[in-house]
């Protein structure tokens, strides 16, 4: 039978009580962005249009259109526009009665010819027409604004604002509560099939510089996805789809922390969040409703809305470095390494992991004489030879970590950090699906 040397140990800090208290938060003040005044008419251009080929959930081409937002002759903002986006926004505003008329106008849809000249150049015109026309009728007309990227943020996102107190679920069952991570650094992200690729686009760089000048930086990023479009009907095709994906994006993740920063336990965790609600409650919680048309982030830090920062945002990755910045200053026990020693080691050493079966090792609060409660419990391993698939249980069956991918081998070991709410004892289960060699030592 083929297997490979693994070794495991699970250690535990000292208890957060024995911390000293974070500074008090400080919320920053955005930048000034421009902004629409009502008792001024908006207007809309349709600069030109452009057909794209990567369509991110058919892959089929589509067109976008480019679209100049101004108001007494300046312009507020420029956005990029799908037919689908106008359309949706037409069913937004079809219950208000000014909008009726305007809408009998909106261009129809096409199965066929969609991307011919002729027919994007009608439609850029039509589209035009309708949107200058029920901004006539009805300017102030909070979905007609979020599309424009104009109207107000919400208050649960603003600077200074007390951190929302959520408690929801991802799209593997795992269970993500605030109130577990007071000394994390949290990043909340909404974003839809229109936007998350440019809130990528600008985000990752910004992390990168963030965890290059602390690694140890104790960081939780919670994504939430408005998937309002999918039909109720196809949840069952797409959930599974979703759930491949961010194993993957999630894997590539720690696998690049752990070739970067080899000798540190890793703080950083994900949570992906899809809201299939037709409401999109889960947006709302977060006030973020408006993801559909502009994809939003903010920090919270100390209990504190720290900043946020959203598709118009100027210089938005030199802002959303600033942010963070700001969030480890309001609380330093986000940056705060994994203190441990000999004395705190919990369990080590070695099992035989059979081919292709799960072994399991249990660290219970009765291993390290005291439990848990309000711990930091860091839990390292390796592999000789392969790549080792694992994922982690609370005592419960409760998901701690779903399972992911590590790259190890012979002095190259995955170190990870995990917080636990204070006072709660918590029993872990480290199961390993492939083969290997896994060791148990009291």
């Amino acid at each position: 039978m083929d297997t490979t040397a693994a070794t495991l140990a699970a250690t535990s800090s000292l208890s957060l009580n024995d911390t000293p208290p974070p500074p008090q938060s400080k919320s920053l003040t955005p930048k000034t962005m421009m902004s629409a005044d009502d008792t001024f008419p908006i207007s809309i251009k349709i600069l030109t249009s452009e057909t794209r080929e990567v369509d991110e959930l058919d892959n089929k081409p589509f067109t976008m259109y480019i679209l100049e937002v101004t108001q007494e002759k300046k312009t507020l903002s420029t956005l990029q526009r799908r037919y689908s986006q106008f359309f949706e926004l037409k069913n937004a505003t079809s219950k208000t009665t000014t909008t009726k008329n305007a809408n009998n106008k909106f261009p129809p849809k096409q199965l066929l010819n969609k991307l011919n000249p002729k027919t994007v150049k009608l439609r850029t015109a039509q589209l035009e027409s309708w949107m200058n026309t029920i901004l006539q009728q009805t300017p102030t007309l909070e979905p007609i604004l979020s599309f424009l990227e104009v109207g107000k943020s919400s208050e649960i996102s603003a600077p200074g604002a007390v951190a929302p107190n959520l408690n929801i679920m991802d799209i593997h069952g795992r269970q993500f509560a605030s109130s577990d991570h007071p000394n994390s650094l949290i990043i909340y992200a909404a974003a839809s099939r229109y936007n998350f690729q440019a809130l990528e686009k600008f985000i990752k760089p910004s992390m990168e510089t963030i965890v290059r000048n602390n690694p140890n930086l104790n960081c939780t990023i919670v994504s939430v996805a408005d998937l309002r479009v999918v039909p109720k009907e196809a949840l069952a095709m797409v959930r599974p789809i979703l759930e491949k994906v961010d194993a993957k994006n999630a894997t590539i993740s720690i696998n690049n922390y752990s070739s970067t920063h080899p000798k540190t336990f890793d703080g950083f965790e994900t949570f992906f969040v899809p809201d299939f609600s037709p409401s999109g409650d889960i947006l709302q919680l977060i006030g973020c409703s408006d993801a559909n048309w502009t994809f939003r982030v903010f920090m919270v830090s100390g209990g504190k809305v720290i900043g946020s920062v959203q598709s118009n945002t100027p210089d938005i990755s030199d802002r959303c470095t600033d942010i963070m910045k700001a969030a480890i200053g309001a609380n330093g026990n986000v940056v705060k390494g994994f203190e441990h020693g000999a004395g705190s080691l919990l369990k080590q050493g070695e099992v035989v992991v059979k081919a292709r079966s799960k072994e399991s090792i249990t660290v219970t609060a009765a291993d390290g004489g005291g439990g848990f409660g309000g711990k930091t419990v860091g839990i390292e391993f390796w592999v000789s030879s392969n790549n080792v698939v694992f994922s982690l249980l609370g005592s419960g069956g409760e998901i701690i970590l779903p399972k992911r991918v590590i790259e190890c081998g012979e002095g190259k070991s995955y170190k990870k950090k995990l917080s636990f709410e204070e006072g709660v004892d918590v029993g872990l289960e480290l199961k390993f699906k492939n083969a290997g060699k896994c060791g148990r030592r009291r």
